[in-house]
């Protein structure tokens, strides 16, 4: 029987390290196919790293993945995982950034025997020997402290790791996918990051695209969402007017964002599909601030066209900018680059009105 590693059931939040068990296949399923089918939804460029990755993952290359915060890049690591001669093994992460500077090591590397104040009197095995045998996945590696990346580029050298405390390397076989949202050669040029072990990582290295420049949204709304229904408990559908919207947005939580956001305007939708308005509600409600940016935010953000769009999307672009601005009309005239006498003329057709107008 073929095993893999952990299914995806979405965009999850879990601890820093995680270990995953196995669950088996059907005898009759393509190993890369069913790795990699819930990520390739349609865009041409997640089909071209799909297809470069799905290739990659017969090998023993490390493989380096880069994008931009909740892109999918875990996601993408556990495909390579599965779809590898490796997948009987276990899938290890750790994400590099959220464990303080002095517990790092002893996670990584593990540690003897009351090795240091705190250890445990058993000592304990590090996140590479848990990884024997299958992948070691090291999220936000390029945070990695700079002692660490040397003790990291020993091990990948040598392919032994020594215990914290200990005198005796112990063998070691496992893959290594990383992941960074940062510029490695930019931070090597600064002396950030060892260029030495940028060389070591940089086997294949594939940039995921942020979700504003994927032209799959809709269909992996629908996805999304899809996932919730059991949770929630009903059949869950997205209006055109929220798909509209969801389009136009720029998502700089990219899709960890545009899951949490589908899932609050579900739990908050009293209609039978979700709509524009109840994505404006989730954008506001707490649950994320991350709202569309400004106009002139990045190069591939283009400016809001509220003038062509459908009647109910311009009134939701025009007042999620209007919050988004504190209500002061000439930035969100500069946003959409029009006039303020045009700003204030469409909040008179949608009946908009400023807030401190209301007691009026």
């Amino acid at each position: 029987m073929r095993y893999t590693a952990t299914p995806f059931k979405g965009w999850t939040h879990g601890k820093h390290v995680k270990r995953d068990t196995a669950y088996p296949l059907p005898a009759d399923s393509d190993l890369e196919h069913a790795a990699f089918a819930p990520l390739a939804l349609g865009d041409t460029t997640i089909a071209t790293v799909v297809h470069r990755l799905q290739r990659a993952a017969k090998s023993n290359l490390p493989i380096l993945l880069h994008g931009e915060t909740g892109t999918g890049k875990e996601l993408f690591a556990r495909a390579i995982h599965a779809a590898s001669a490796r997948c009987n093994g276990p899938f290890v992460a750790l994400n590099c950034a959220s464990i303080p500077e002095g517990l790092i090591e002893s996670e990584l590397f593990g540690h003897r025997a009351g090795a240091f104040t705190g250890a445990s009197t058993r000592g304990a095995r590090g996140l590479i020997q848990q990884a024997n045998g299958g992948t070691l996945f090291l999220d936000e590696i390029g945070d990695m402290p700079l002692a660490m990346q040397s003790r990291l580029l020993r091990v990948l050298a040598e392919k032994e790791v020594t215990p914290v405390g200990a005198d005796t390397p112990i063998k070691t076989d496992f893959r290594i996918i990383s992941a960074t949202h940062r510029d490695l050669q930019e931070r090597a040029a600064r002396h950030a990051f060892r260029e030495d072990l940028l060389f070591r990582l940089h086997g294949l290295a594939v940039t995921l695209p942020p979700l504003r420049t994927r032209t799959d949204i809709g269909e992996l709304a629908r996805r999304l969402l899809a996932a919730e229904q059991t949770v929630i408990g009903r059949r869950l559908t997205l209006e055109p007017c929220a798909n509209r919207l969801i389009a136009r947005l720029r998502w700089p939580g990219n899709v960890r964002q545009l899951r949490q956001v589908l899932t609050t305007a579900a739990w908050l939708s009293d209609a039978p599909g979700i709509r524009a308005i109840d994505i404006e509600t989730a954008l506001e409600s707490g649950i994320t601030d991350m709202m569309a940016g400004p106009a002139n935010a990045g190069h591939d953000a283009p400016r809001h066209t509220v003038g062509n769009a459908a009647p109910e999307d311009a009134r939701s672009l025009l007042l999620l900018s209007l919050r988004r601005n504190r209500w002061n009309v000439s930035s969100t005239a500069r946003e959409f680059n029009t006039a303020r006498t045009t700003i204030y003329r469409r909040m008179a057709r949608f009946g908009i009105v400023q807030p401190n107008l209301l007691d009026s």
